[in-house]
């Protein structure tokens, strides 16, 4: 059966075309190893980038409204969190986030921020646990055509002995016209060669460029539908945005002057222009600073670095015992324990299956949480609480287990899964645990997790 894969993403004039660019790097690839992809976004998307008809189209709304079921869902939005993503996780297998804000929280099982000099700490407490955090150049997103020019673009680089053709490039949209701003370094400088300058037909931009670019002596052609890797690969020098584009140069080496046109390209500008490897606002190079500059830059991105990225998307399959932890009960969750404990299908196979009163549960609940030295627990599964785990001390200085699971996470495999998380509890005292005849599930669950059976209903454990 074909795997399928949704791509939620916006672009527009004021967006940009950053999300849907790098999002399309992972959907082309999946394409080529036999996937089928959808893009959920809006018309005005289609619009703005008219390659993007080559996917299917799914409108947002009818998607919150009526989700589908996919093996792989990929986020790449500003405005998107855990809210959403946690409203669509029971209908896709994985759920993959790219992002290089870490200024919200997400439920997803993988994390990309290709940001340079971004750390895995930055998103501790961003996302659950079982999350796959990915981050740095190492797992930049590079377009094919990208890659396949890497060697030849490198032997081109190392044979550049001066300047003669500039690549200018801010962005598809350039709302706050650094183009001209370019061109206007360039006009100071003594360059005389050749300038290619990258806009899109939307931007509000285009005609004053054009005017501005008439009035220079160079030869200056504007790109408004860009061959991108040709353009990097012609040039001898960009002067460019510090945004994921910057990571597109670098790989071929193209030495550049950095332009910090966004405030989330901050730690992009600060990074590369602090560590020397990109110049700043001047044009003043001679033969020397352009091989220092190819030797800074054509190596910051290693040359296998898609694949290992693309193995950690398809190949990254999450075991359940990933997804689940276990957290102390709190005073907070009364209400929450109460209202499991009511549950029919919970309470036939307690040893008392008549439901406690309120009155009852919070005086029980109250006294359990005083006994610190006998663990109370909440199970929680991909960040949803799903059942309760006690432990408490007998007579003989083992620990008597009870446990339950919410049923509509019955069958899932998580019993068990949840019983090796109890087993390492085994090292402080022995486990004991009675499961009664006819919870057939909690049997097999024991037995799978590797506690002893000693017949009558009981099981135990020791480390």
């Amino acid at each position: 059966m074909t795997k399928k894969a949704f791509f939620r993403f916006d672009a527009s004039p004021l967006i940009g075309a950053g999300h849907a660019i790098r999002s399309c790097v992972i959907a082309d690839e999946l394409v080529n190893q036999g996937w089928s992809c959808s893009i959920i976004t809006s018309a005005t998307t289609y619009d703005f980038i008219q390659s993007l008809d080559r996917f299917p189209r799914l409108d947002p709304v009818e998607v919150d409204q009526t989700p589908q079921s996919c093996d792989l869902l990929v986020i790449d939005h500003y405005d998107i969190e855990v809210t959403y993503e946690s409203h669509l996780r029971p209908f896709t297998k994985k759920i993959m986030v790219i992002d290089d804000l870490a200024n919200r929280k997400h439920d997803c099982d993988i994390l990309l921020d290709q940001t340079y000099g971004r750390q895995q700490a930055d998103y501790q407490s961003l996302v659950p646990h079982f999350c796959k955090v990915l981050t740095g150049i190492n797992y930049v997103l590079l377009r094919k055509e990208i890659r396949d020019l890497r060697d030849k673009a490198l032997k081109k680089r190392q044979e550049t002995k001066s300047i003669k053709r500039i690549l200018i490039t801010m962005g598809g949209s350039d709302p706050k016209n650094f183009t001209l701003k370019a061109l206007e370094m360039i006009q100071r400088s003594s360059f005389k060669g050749e300038v290619d300058i990258v806009l899109g037909f939307s931007s509000e931009n285009l005609e004053s460029v054009k005017q501005y670019a008439e009035s220079l002596a160079n030869k200056i052609t504007i790109h408004t539908n860009a061959d991108m890797p040709h353009l990097i690969y012609e040039a001898d020098l960009c002067i460019g945005a510090a945004g994921s584009g910057v990571w597109e140069r670098l790989y071929l080496g193209l030495p550049s002057v950095l332009i910090q046109t966004a405030d989330n390209q901050a730690i992009i500008y600060n990074y590369l222009t602090r560590k020397g490897q990109l110049k700043e606002l001047n044009l003043n190079f001679d033969a020397n600073d352009l091989k220092n500059l190819f030797q800074q830059t054509a190596h910051i991105i290693q040359k296998d670095n898609f694949v290992n990225l693309m193995n950690n998307i398809i190949d990254h399959p999450l075991e359940i015992k990933d997804k689940l932890q276990l957290r102390k009960t709190k005073i907070e969750d009364l209400d929450l324990v109460y209202g499991w404990q009511q549950l029919k299908e919970i309470r036939k196979f307690f040893n008392n299956p008549s439901p406690p009163s309120y009155r009852e549960h919070k005086e029980w609940f109250i006294k359990r949480l005083k006994k610190t030295s006998e663990p109370y627990l909440i199970l929680v599964y991909e960040g949803k609480d799903i059942g309760a785990v006690s432990l408490t001390i007998n007579s003989t200085q083992e620990y008597e287990l009870s446990w339950y699971i919410l049923p509509n996470y019955w069958g899932k495999g998580i019993g068990s899964a949840a019983l090796e998380l109890i087993k390492k509890y085994g090292s402080t005292h022995p486990i004991r645990a009675f499961v009664n005849e006819g919870n057939i599930a909690s049997h097999k669950s024991l037995k799978k997790a590797g506690f002893k059976e000693l017949g009558l209903g009981y099981y135990y454990y020791a480390k």
